[in-house]
């Protein structure tokens, strides 16, 4: 029977792949177990501490990039995957007062990250003040030429902790190297810094950036030279999102980007764009950086701060409706494509989508059109018609504005268009918890049937609406 010390290297791979759960602490343990088992998960281990890196807004965090990018190991060459933390980790005053039953000594502990932060929060300020931040993200990219993914996060200490390596590096005083702090401890310690201090740093006070770091990180990537990123998530950035001002880019700007990201392959982000204000550049910005996009989703959060926001639930008399222009055939490799809370034009738009030979997968969620009834129809009939290789359909149509549905109605589709067995419901309001205590409110329909025997817009909808 073999032992644990023979496990090959592909189990190895796959035992200390993030998806499990083990971190650099774990590996260790298991290195220190045995030489055998030392040297077998040797390159586990040098990948857990250097695959993933979180960058906080703090010079040491930054500093630390540049060290990694620099180190003669070839550390540099293992980083794969950053995440842009818009946490600054200090705090010169606690705002809470917690005691954790598994951690000793908390008010000491509190001590210490008061006076490291009172040390190193003047540095900060200066690293805006004087710009240096997207000049050391450009200084550390350019050595790091194995970077795929580019992620963004709010609040990452409070969804993933502090790490003990990122402990050590931030508050050193704190002494929580292996053998000193348990595991249990270190989860501990980490909840306590982000309860008692950790804050947003208020972009405001020392830079345009209106709340975002895009720009920089983007402007820092661009003047890197490396053309390696094949996916970007600006996802879990939800305090603020892209700005209008983020994408209208000079012509020669545009073209850099596009030599940047042309292996590009996933780009999921979240935009808060002027309400009433058509953002013509968003073609121009996308086919830019996507030639080669084959995932895109793109949420709109200036929709979402309405009291309704799972779904479009008109509150005023001109719904405060951004629209993003699209032409066709700017992304040809599109296989997946998510866009929640814009408003479109339906000609450009059916064009945009039919163009997308290779479109799979496509949902479309809090969006309206100029004219709901007309324009709703003709899309419906467009996608029925027209993408053939589309297999997977999410649509939610607010219905407030057509006649014969209740105020809240919406139409839930799920499924190809073209197919008997399509999900096609009219719920009685927007909240899909509710279904569950409505169920016998819940209207099903046949859109293949209704779409084949209806040919006009006035009609099909009096077709689908209530009996």
């Amino acid at each position: 029977m073999a032992s644990i010390t023979s496990i090959p290297a592909e189990l190895i791979d796959q035992i200390t792949s993030e998806c499990q759960g083990l971190n650099q602490d774990d590996i260790l343990a298991v290195r220190m177990s045995c030489k055998t088992l030392s040297v077998n998960f040797r390159e586990a281990h040098l990948n857990a501490i250097f695959g993933t890196r979180r960058v906080f807004l703090c010079p040491a965090s930054l500093e630390n990039l540049v060290k990694i990018s620099r180190h003669p190991s070839g550390a540099n060459l293992r980083v794969r995957r950053i995440i842009i933390s818009r946490t600054v980790p200090y705090a010169t005053s606690l705002r809470a007062q917690y005691r954790p039953d598994s951690l000793q000594n908390s008010e000491v502990i509190a001590d210490k990250i008061i006076e490291t932060s009172k040390a190193h929060v003047s540095e900060v300020t200066q690293m805006f003040q004087f710009k240096q931040y997207p000049v050391l993200l450009a200084v550390a990219f350019q050595n790091l030429p194995g970077i795929r993914t580019l992620s963004f996060a709010s609040s990452g200490i409070r969804i993933y902790g502090l790490s003990r390596s990122e402990m050590n590096l931030i508050f050193p005083s704190l002494r929580c190297g292996p053998g000193i702090l348990s595991a249990e401890e270190v989860r501990a310690m980490s909840q306590f810094i982000y309860d008692t201090c950790v804050e947003d740093f208020s972009f405001d006070e020392y830079t345009s950036l209106d709340g975002d770091i895009w720009s920089s990180v983007v402007y820092a990537l661009a003047n890197s030279g490396i053309k390696g990123v094949e996916r970007i998530d600006n996802s879990g950035a939800v305090v603020s999102g892209l700005q209008q001002d983020h994408i209208s880019v000079p012509p020669n700007y545009l073209r850099k980007l596009e030599s940047v990201f042309f292996n590009l392959k996933a780009l999921d982000i979240q935009m808060s764009l002027q309400p009433k204000a058509d953002c013509y550049d968003f073609g121009e910005w996308i086919k830019a950086i996507g030639r080669n996009l084959e995932d895109l989703r793109v949420n709109n959060l200036s929709e979402k701060r309405h009291e309704n926001p799972r779904w479009l639930v008109p509150i005023s008399p001109e719904p405060v409706y951004s629209a993003i222009r699209l032409s066709a055939k700017i992304l040809p490799k599109l296989k997946t494509l998510r866009l929640s809370g814009f408003k479109f034009y339906i000609n450009e738009f059916s064009e945009f989508i039919n163009s997308c030979d290779r479109l799979e997968s496509f949902a479309l969620t809090d969006s309206r059109f100029k004219n709901p009834s007309e324009d709703w129809f003709r899309f419906l009939r467009s996608l029925q018609r027209n993408n053939h290789a589309l297999r997977n359909t999410l649509l939610t149509i607010a219905l407030a504005e057509l006649k014969g549905f209740p105020n809240k109605a919406v139409l839930y589709i799920h499924g190809h268009l073209d197919s008997e067995n399509t999900i096609c419901r009219i719920l009685p309001n927007e909240n899909l918890e509710s279904i569950a205590l409505t169920s016998g409110a819940v209207i099903e329909k046949n859109i293949k049937r209704e779409l084949d025997t209806h040919h006009g817009a006035a009609e099909f909808w009096k077709a689908m609406g209530p009996s």
